[in-house]
Order: structure tokens, then sequence, then C-alpha cells
């Protein structure tokens, strides 16, 4: 019973001022730094990990709706400090069309992201510059080929027609399925 008085009169009572100016200061960093235009805030020391810990369950959403009020849909989210992460965050077509087609040379995915994604080897995701300019050029071949548009084509129709549309199951195994 003696710990609650002492709590009240000896440690409140003692500290009241230092306490008042911190629960000030908390609120006036608080206010400060909160945005009220729908981005998320990037604070002092944790940058803008309090908002992606709060949309973790539905960071696509999140995300979509953060575009969708940032100016020329592109906005940079701060990593805590001292990190070296910064995300820049776009659905602006001109960004992603300078990034990934008109200068790629200047944005090189590092050493961090081809360890990261060791398993793919040297392949087009973890490409660099010459290497990266050279399987584009061979996978855009390949892929604007009409031969193998309409192979893709006459594939994905059969699939359509075969299991996948409502009303035509052919399958065996799927007799309980009304069809």
């Amino acid at each position: 019973m003696e710990v609650v008085p002492w709590c009240v009169r000896g440690f409140l009572g003692k500290y009241t001022g230092e306490i008042m100016v911190s629960l000030a200061c908390f609120l006036f960093i608080l206010l400060r730094f909160r945005r009220r235009d729908g981005l998320p805030t990037n604070w002092p020391l944790v940058g803008g990990l309090p908002a992606f810990s709060m949309n973790a369950g539905r960071v696509h959403e999140w995300l979509t709706e953060v575009l969708g009020v940032a100016p020329g849909m592109s906005h940079v989210i701060s990593g805590p400090y001292g990190s070296p992460v910064d995300i820049l965050v776009t659905a602006n077509p001109a960004d992603v069309a300078h990034v990934f087609t008109a200068n790629f040379g200047n944005y090189p995915k590092g050493e961090e992201f081809t360890a990261l994604f060791d398993v793919l080897c040297e392949g087009i995701f973890n490409a660099d510059g010459e290497s990266w300019a050279f399987q584009r050029r061979k996978a855009h071949a390949l892929l604007s080929a009409t031969g193998f548009r309409a192979v893709v084509a006459a594939r994905t129709a059969r699939k359509l027609e075969d299991g996948l549309v409502f009303g035509r199951c052919r399958c065996p195994l799927a007799s309980w399925w009304t069809c």
C-alpha cells in the first residue's frame, strides 16, 4: 500500500515539471509532423515505419490510397534513422518508363539485391548494364514474335474452354460440380 502514495507524491510530485514539459514536447512533435493530406509521415527517428506497421495487413491497398493523393503519383517513404532504406513509390507511367527503359543504367540493383535473389543467377531479373540490355533485347524479340503470340493465344483459349469457364467443365474428377 505504500507504493501508490510514493508514486503519486514522491515521483510525480517531484518531477511534475519535467513530465509536463516532456508531454508538451511529445504532443508538439506529434502535431507538427502529422500530415493531413493522407500521405504517410516521415518521423524524425523511425521514418515511415509506423505507417508501414499500421498497414501491414493491407499494404497494397494502402499504397494505392497513398499514390492516389500523392502529387505526381510518386512519394518517398523514409526508413529508420541510420538505415539505407528510402523507398520511392510511384505509379506515374512516365517515371516507370524512365527507370525501366530510358535510363536503366542509372538505377543499378546492387550487391544486396543480387545476393538476395542469387537463385535466379545471372538472369534478366538480376542483370545490370549491358547484360540486362542484351537479355531484354532477346526477351523482347521472343515475346513480340507472331508465332509465340499465336501459340500463347491458342493455349490460353484452350485452357479457358477446358476448365476455367463455368458451365463448360470437362474434368471427370469434378462430377460434383454442377456444370
